[in-house]
């Protein structure tokens, strides 16, 4: 029994990283639907969900959610609070290969676990493959897990492309907030849909 629950805790934490998070917290945004294409909520995915979706949908669409780059929190030493949004995978994984969680262990992971998080499909890459369609991310502005830099080149690569169609894209740091998807999240998200998807 032990080895069944280990087992599906881990492909839960696995689970929980390809939408590159673990947050518990997640609040469904409402949405709709409507002539002008599709809305997708990320609350509690990281955005990757919603970033996902959005970039395979043609119809036009809306997406909102958190943006962050995985390469920066690897490349500056601040991955420590994302591993712990999935300590339990981590832990098991490493103690499967007899490591311990180092940097160099975190890449191979998100390697093996979801291929490209830190290169192709990390933030600043998936950017632009939303734009033109229309993007609000909310971020907590003391968010350990979508560390400050990282944010930085997220917000200069959507910045760029959506260059010409600036109000399709709108970062908001929710100030004095961690991860956490709050009220006011949850009602800029509303308000989004509602001025992107109304008939």
């Amino acid at each position: 029994m032990s080895r069944v629950r280990g087992a599906r805790s881990f492909s839960l934490a696995l689970a929980l990283a390809a939408c590159s998070s673990g947050s518990p917290q997640a609040t469904p945004a409402p949405a709709s639907t409507g002539p002008s294409g599709a809305g997708t909520p990320a609350s509690g995915t990281g955005g990757a969900g919603g970033a996902a979706g959005s970039s395979g949908e043609e119809r036009g669409g809306t997406s909102t959610g958190t943006i962050e780059s995985f390469a920066w929190a690897l490349d500056n030493d601040e991955w420590q609070a994302r591993v712990g949004s999935i300590q339990g995978a981590f832990d098991q994984a490493a103690a499967h290969d007899g490591v311990a969680i180092d940097v160099a262990f975190v890449r191979k992971f998100y390697d093996r676990v979801v291929p490209g998080i830190d290169g192709d499909l990390d933030g600043p890459a998936m950017l632009p493959a939303i734009a033109p369609r229309p993007l609000l991310a909310v971020n907590g502005d003391v968010d350990p897990r979508t560390p400050a830099g990282g944010l930085q080149l997220c917000e200069a690569a959507a910045k760029a492309a959506y260059a010409g169609n600036d109000d399709h894209f709108q970062l908001y740091r929710e100030p004095n907030t961690a991860h956490a998807v709050t009220a006011q999240a949850t009602t800029m998200t509303v308000d989004w849909f509602v001025r992107w998807l109304a008939p």
